[in-house]
């Protein structure tokens, strides 16, 4: 470390960031007195301009802050809008929305990683200051219509993969898409990184150093890498290879050995100098996981020669940024990658020509975006092929601190011994590197037998949706759907089934087909991309009710078991007893709520009331029969909290100690309803809301006991 000044520098820069980052946010990120919605005035200016599905982001600096500014698209001031234009107006206050479920979405943590403080709305908006960054606009003059031209060229699908390898925009590609190249470990090719940065500046600097002297070879690829980081949105990852590539250039014209290490701790140096966040990144995290991954275990100044070497080692490094961020690991991703870093040169440099040639005559683009457009297409073709490979991905969970410490300390030992004892060993080095591989997947994919029962609530607004996992293991989701949130299975529910490690539901019940019941299980059995398997469906038979019917079209496309439920219906897992209490067949369809499924579930003592959208009557109707007395731990209370249901009457004879309302932040419908929540209150249950508390969750231990955890306090 003494030899590398750098090294410890850089070391150094990285604690101190953590440090802030965890205990010390405001220093960088001062706490603001606004409340979401409060309109304010001010002047700043714009730095960067991005064009969304539906709106447009406008990133603006005002002091030493960087803010997020949205607007429509149908404003008029955007055709005039340039980089570098100081603007004032009336802006709103707009909240940065939190992670309501584990493993969801957080958009503070995100943004703040990029070094965004406060997002605003922008009411009316005036440039106060034309002038404007002349570099900075040409740059994104270029990328649109570098985009355009791509999408002119080839096909929708084709198009956006190339769009994203060329120059960052991935608002064109599909979220299965991005499933499938996450599932096959090479989610980096539509991100722009280290090996963009290389192709585009040591490409250039090795053609012009044949014409050219070095200063002049090297002046112009390294202006044309900064040029290219910058249109290319200025990713932390693209910044570092820029960084590293000029301290390569300037070492070749210092006549000094070019050392990575070295070059790659002036980088983290220098971004975290400006934004201490970016250790909480996960591009900015695997980015130099895979540098270091390259310089340890070689030892090596400028890469691996071995690109199977290469992709092992650097999977390995990344592995657990990986499964703490995406919470699945692919199995075959090294082999994948090898793929990849054969194509990518011809890939990324057709896609620039045709885009570029597309733009002065489109016939000609078209022509010679061909090769990049077959090479993305047998791409994906390999990625679907190994995705439905059976294990070549495996669902992890979000894994432990315990975890991540050991896994690298297998890959420290790993590393120590590559470089002394198996350094000139080839075959024994690449064996063991696998072996490596392996170890970490092991250590970071094994799970602790789960203990008790647990119940959560997945806030998914204004709808419902429960999963329960037994002691033995399996899994049980009663409901899963919104009338709010539009693909609630890919941005509520999955991501927190994946996060606990879960890929596969042995059982899902649903209480009736109201959209905001089954909303996320049509969605479920839609999705081909590393999607939750179902193991079988129960419920009622609702046939003529669009929601069912079509929820039988997709299962049996899916080849999913779809049972009738009946009333009396009953499962034993281990100490969990679950009942269908009330089902019923045949009738109207008219009122759905009325036919409502209900289910009971006893553990080791413990009694849970599941009621789906059931009103008064029919409430009364179970005290009578089914619920004579019973005393109920848990109440998910019916129908989100009407007023219609959860009655005196039916509260007094179940006693719930705990009451569970699934319901939307301001929903239109005023759930939950004052009186029920006074009703609850008064047979003392201890009231919870998604709308206030995000994911419930339940966790009952083998003596019945339990315990209760928020997301959101």
């Amino acid at each position: 470390m003494f030899k590398r000044p750098l090294l410890a520098a850089g070391l150094a820069a990285v604690i101190i960031s953590v440090i802030i980052a965890v205990w010390f946010p405001s220093v960088v990120f001062p706490i603001s007195d606004l409340n979401d919605g409060d309109r304010i005035e001010f002047e700043c200016r714009v730095r960067k301009i991005e064009e969304k599905n539906s709106t447009v982001h406008i990133y603006a600096e005002r002091g030493r802050y960087k803010l997020l500014l949205t607007c429509a698209k149908d404003q008029e001031y955007l055709s005039t809008l340039k980089i570098g234009n100081v603007i004032s107006g009336t802006f709103r206050f707009v909240s940065w929305r939190c992670a309501r479920n584990k493993g969801n979405f957080d958009e503070e943590s995100y943004y703040r990683s990029l070094g965004i403080y406060q997002k605003y709305s922008a009411m009316d908006l005036r440039v106060t200051n034309s002038s404007y960054s002349l570099i900075g606009e040409i740059l994104r003059r270029i990328r649109s219509r570098l985009i355009t031209s791509i999408s002119d060229a080839a096909d929708e699908e084709t198009a956006g993969i190339l769009a994203a390898v060329t120059t960052g925009e991935r608002t064109g590609i599909d979220s299965e898409t991005k499933s499938l190249f996450q599932l096959s470990g090479i989610s980096h090719i539509i991100a722009i990184s280290g090996v963009h940065v290389s192709f585009i500046g040591m490409g250039l600097f090795r053609i012009l150093r044949k014409k050219v002297r070095f200063i002049w070879a090297a002046s112009a690829a390294s202006f044309a890498v900064i040029c290219y980081v910058l249109m290319s949105g200025a990713s932390a990852s693209s910044i570092r290879a820029c960084i590293m590539m000029m301290a390569s250039l300037g070492s070749m014209a210092a006549g000094r050995k070019y050392d990575m290490l070295s070059s790659a701790s002036l980088a983290v140096v220098l971004l975290l100098i400006s934004n201490p966040f970016y250790v909480t990144n996960p591009g900015f995290v695997m980015s130099f996981s895979a540098v270091a991954a390259i310089t340890f275990v070689t030892g090596r100044k400028r890469g691996m020669s071995n690109p199977l070497e290469a992709s092992i080692m650097v999977s390995a490094f990344t592995l657990p940024v990986i499964a703490s961020s995406y919470y699945e690991m692919s199995l075959l991703g090294p082999l994948v990658n090898i793929a990849v870093l054969a194509v990518i040169p011809y890939l990324l440099g057709g896609a620039f020509a045709g885009g570029l040639i597309g733009m002065v005559s489109l016939g000609a683009g078209r022509i010679v975006m061909g090769m990049p457009v077959y090479l993305t297409k047998g791409l994906r073709f390999i990625c679907s092929l190994v995705s439905n490979i059976p294990g070549s991905s495996i669902t992890v969970g979000c894994p432990s601190l315990f975890k991540l410490v050991l896994s690298y300390l297998i890959l420290i030992l790993a590393v120590l011994l590559l470089r002394t004892i198996l350094k000139n060993q080839k075959l024994f080095r690449i064996t063991l590197e696998i072996m490596v591989y392996i170890l970490m997947l092991i250590v970071i994919s094994v799970r602790r037998p789960d203990s008790g029962l647990s119940i959560s609530f997945i806030d998914v607004d204004q709808g419902e949706c429960v999963l329960i996992v037994s002691e033995t293991g399996h899994t049980y989701m009663i409901d899963a759907g919104s009338a709010t949130v539009s693909d609630v299975y890919l941005y509520r529910i999955k991501s927190t089934l994946k996060y606990r490690g879960i890929s596969s539901l042995d059982y899902v019940f649903i209480t009736h087909p109201d959209t905001d019941h089954i909303s996320g299980i049509l969605e479920m059995l839609e999705d081909d991309a590393g999607g939750i398997r179902i193991g079988k469906i129960l419920t009622s038979d609702f046939t003529g009710n669009d929601n069912y019917d079509e929820m039988i079209r997709l299962a049996r496309k899916k080849d999913v078991n779809v049972s009738t439920l009946h009333e009396g219906y009953a499962l034993r897992d281990g100490h969990l007893w679950l009942e269908c209490i009330r089902a019923t067949s045949g009738g109207s369809l008219a009122d759905l709520n009325e036919r409502s499924a209900v289910f009971l579930a006893e553990y080791c003592g413990f009694k849970a009331l599941f009621t789906g959208d059931i009103g008064a009557n029919e409430e009364n109707s179970l005290v009578q029969d089914k619920l004579a007395g019973f005393d109920i731990d848990l109440l998910d209370v019916a129908h989100h909290g009407s007023r219609y249901s959860s009655s005196s009457i039916f509260l007094e004879t179940i006693s719930p100690e705990t009451a569970v309302v699934s319901a939307g932040v301001d929903n239109s419908y005023g759930h939950p309803h004052k009186g029920t929540i006074a009703r609850l209150e008064n047979v003392g249950a201890s009231v919870y809301n998604t709308a206030d508390h995000g994911e419930i969750d339940i966790s009952v231990d083998s003596d019945g006991k339990y315990e209760v955890g928020v997301m959101l306090e």
